[in-house]
Formats: C-alpha cells, sequence, structure tokens
C-alpha cells in the first residue's frame, strides 16, 4: 500500500470516528426534524434532545402561523428505544412518548396533555438524514 492510499484510508477512519462522536450510536441524541401535530394539522418542527451527564433534555420548536412556537423538554426516562419526556410551551404542557429505530436516527411519537384523553403525532428524523 502506497502512501497515498494509506492517508485516505486514514482520513476516512478519522471522519467516521467523528461522525459517530457527534451523533453517539444507541442514544436518542441530536436535532431531529419532522412534524408536530398542532392547529388542526402537522407542522414543520425541529426537536434537539441533549446529554447532561446522565440526563437526557431538549427543547423544540414547530413553525405555526409563518413564526417559531418554542418548548422545552425534561424530566425524560429512557427505556430501550422508548424515550418518555415532559413538553412545555405557550400552550402548557404535557407527555411525550417517542419510539426510536434501532439506530436512533428516527422517531415516531405521540403527545398528550393532562386530563385529555387526545393523542397527537410528533416525529423526527436526524439532522445528517435531512433531505
Amino acid at each position: 500500500m502506497n502512501k497515498i492510499n494509506t492517508i485516505l484510508l486514514l482520513s476516512g477512519a478519522l471522519l467516521a470516528a467523528c461522525h459517530s462522536m457527534s451523533n453517539p450510536p444507541n442514544k436518542p441524541i441530536g436535532d431531529y426534524y419532522g412534524k408536530i401535530y398542532s392547529s388542526g394539522e402537522d407542522q414543520e418542527a425541529k426537536t434537539a434532545l441533549t446529554l447532561d451527564g446522565n440526563r437526557i433534555g431538549g427543547d423544540y420548536y414547530f413553525v405555526e402561523e409563518a413564526q417559531k412556537a418554542r418548548g422545552t423538554l425534561s424530566k425524560c426516562q429512557r427505556s430501550h428505544r422508548q424515550l418518555v419526556c415532559q413538553w412545555k410551551d405557550k400552550y402548557g404542557q404535557g407527555k411525550l412518548e417517542m419510539t426510536f429505530n434501532q439506530s436512533f436516527n428516527q422517531f415516531t411519537g405521540e403527545w398528550t396533555t393532562a386530563g385529555d384523553d387526545n393523542r397527537y403525532h410528533w416525529s423526527g428524523k436526524r439532522a445528517d438524514l435531512k433531505q
């Protein structure tokens, strides 16, 4: 193997290592773009999940009437590929239940509010997979 091939091989390995560090495997961490059901229809949304020590939390926004409605995610509890968080924004608060695919690069979920049996759509796909 010549030097150029060795350099290319090492560069590719370094890039792969950096990518996996920025998108940890088997963890629901990162920026996810998708939809949140609000005001009678799915709205464009971004859900950002972060890890602080061993606690998962985050924030989100969805676009409604050409404005961003922002909120927070807290008290998240993970069980395998399931993540349950408390959401809170200017409209209220409630529970978000997310189920991730095996590689944690996308999720489907439902949100509810206290005292309401209705369940509403919330989804996302990791930002590096966004088309």
